[in-house]
């Protein structure tokens, strides 16, 4: 970070603030450094002097001690060393710098910068009195005033102020008391295009303007003409009264987007959190991720953090214009592992997708393949192909993973649907040149039937790696991603992927659709022909009335 605002001040590095007192005068503090951890700033400081700047309840930590011990130590060794301390050996106050180990610092320091920097942290132990300037983590907020939450984005939060356009064309000139209500909603609406919950500060900046505009309808007046206040006090708190006690209807989204969920974009905010602090969160992660790395980090508190950031993560996912997938990647890389890609597939359906999946490929992927296999004259060409490489294989209807892979193969062959659309054969030299746009699954092995190791590509680079954690796994990582993400089924393997959705994990919306592509190839003719909007495909519809029609006979 390099700048945080509080209070509508600004704090960046090279400032100089006002942090203590003693005898000897007032302590000032260069800010070098600006950190996040466990939703407060802390502000890395050296002395200096400069002018006195009001105390506002800023977390600062002081190291003038230990920084001029290093005074070599670059900027992105030092930040480094410092959310070390702070995050992965878990230091809460000073008195936990006595705990420190050179082996905790082996990584970002010298050896004789580790012995330097441990030597003055035992002579700060053993004086009694630490001074002023001496390191300082407070673990609790002062009285004055609470612990503020800062995104690194703060200092751009109020831009979209600045450049907000009031709708004048629908504000009468002199409105009567009865159409202030209905004046404020229109406001309000506005302003929730650009921000779904401002500030007071905010909507301060946006009454003053309405009220500068026209001040006989919305300004504080009285008969004689003379202002209360500054004017807009009763427009602000009536904005802002809007603005947190009626929240905005649900929109009417996209069916595509919201087709299936149940929880497709909370509606309000975790209780006791603003969309500042939820953002202070969302980068929490972001520092495990890049410091401990997906496997060594503590899974318990990224599902907590996960869990909290929930509204924010969807907010951005289901933003209009939709962000790229890369962008996602970057605010949220958890979400590219299966464990939490599998957990947001669950928050927005209530479906636990994985333990879905796998008891659906034992039961109705053995019928599917049944329905094949007791039909056998009946097919040709692909299919007839699937059902020797089966037979040739007797662990086929024995081992999960072969079932499963088998059926979503027999499924694409029915359908003629080619299994490059939806699944690469590979080596593990591929280049992310010959990786189409929509999500594949790369499978990499001697055939699709055999693969080893699986990965997920979306909008033409490997998203997940997903090991060798097997098919069933590997493809509901797949599937997930098409709802997490908001991503359309690629028209080429819509039906099989319709057929997964709705026939194996039981999601059946009674409108909208996954594909909403206008034209397709006809499967008879190789034309391109125009698809007819129906709220279930009809090829998906056939199969599933065959294969049950097919059932019915068989028992009877």
């Amino acid at each position: 970070m390099t700048a945080v605002v509080y209070k509508n001040t600004k704090y960046c590095k090279g400032l100089v603030v006002v942090v203590a007192h003693d005898d000897n005068g007032i302590l000032f503090g260069k800010i070098v450094l600006i950190l996040l951890h466990h939703s407060r700033v802390y502000l890395i400081l050296e002395k200096c002097e400069s002018v006195l700047l009001i105390d506002v309840g800023v977390y600062w930590l002081t190291v003038q001690g230990e920084y001029m011990l290093l005074p070599r130590l670059d900027g992105e060794r030092l930040q480094h060393l410092v959310e070390t301390l702070l995050i992965v050996v878990g230091i809460e106050d000073v008195e936990d710098l006595r705990y420190i180990k050179e082996d905790d610092e082996e990584d970002i320091l010298t050896p004789c910068q580790c012995r330097k920097l441990l030597d003055a942290f035992q002579r700060r132990d053993s004086t009694t009195q630490p001074h002023p300037s001496s390191a300082k983590l407070p673990t609790s907020t002062p009285p004055a005033s609470p612990a503020p939450s800062f995104p690194p984005s703060a200092v751009f939060s109020s831009q979209w102020v600045r450049d907000f356009q009031i709708p004048w064309e629908k504000i009468e000139q002199r409105a009567a008391h009865s159409d202030r209500l209905q004046m404020i909603r229109v406001i309000v609406d506005a302003v929730r295009l650009h921000c779904m919950n401002p500030t007071r500060a905010q909507c301060a900046e946006i009454a003053k303007a309405v009220v500068a505009q026209y001040p006989k309808s919305f300004g504080d007046v009285t008969d004689e003409g003379d202002v209360l206040g500054c004017g807009y006090t009763s427009l602000l708190n009536q904005i802002k009264t809007r603005v947190e006690h009626h929240p905005p209807q649900r929109n009417t989204f996209n069916q595509l987007d919201s087709y299936g969920c149940v929880h497709w974009q909370p509606q309000d905010l975790p209780e006791g959190e603003t969309p500042d602090s939820l953002e202070v969160k969302r980068q929490m992660p972001i520092t495990l991720y890049t410091n401990e790395g997906p496997r060594r980090v503590d899974m318990s508190r990224v599902d907590e953090l996960k869990k909290m950031t929930y509204w924010k993560q969807r907010e951005l996912i289901n933003s209009s214009p939709p962000p790229q997938v890369s962008t996602i990647g970057e605010e949220w890389p958890f979400l590219f592992e299966k464990r939490w890609l599998c957990s947001r597939f669950e928050n927005l359906t209530g479906i636990d997708v994985l333990s879905r999946l796998t008891e659906a490929f034992l039961s109705k992927g053995r019928r599917v393949i049944n329905f094949f296999l007791q039909q056998r004259l009946k097919w040709k060409g692909s299919i007839q192909s699937l059902l020797t490489e089966m037979e040739n294989n007797p662990r086929t209807l024995e081992d999960t993973d072969l079932m499963a892979t088998s059926a979503i193969l027999l499924l694409m062959a029915f359908f003629k649907e080619p299994t490059e659309s939806l699944f690469i054969l590979a080596d593990v030299s591929i280049g992310q040149e010959s990786i189409p746009n929509t999500p594949r699954l790369i499978m990499l092995g001697r055939s699709l039937m055999a693969s080893g190791r699986w990965m997920v590509s979306i909008e033409g680079k490997v998203a997940i790696n997903l090991g060798d954690g097997g098919f069933v796994a590997a493809f509901t990582a797949l599937f997930a991603a098409y709802y997490v993400l908001n991503i359309e089924y690629q028209e080429d393997a819509a039906c099989t992927l319709e057929v997964v959705q709705r026939f194996l994990v039981r999601i059946n919306p009674e409108e909208g659709k996954k594909c909403t592509a206008r034209q397709g190839v006809s499967k008879k003719t190789g034309r391109v022909v125009q698809k007819k909007a129906t709220p279930i495909n009809p090829h998906v519809n056939n199969f599933i009335r065959l294969l049950l029609d097919f059932e019915w006979k068989t028992l009877n």
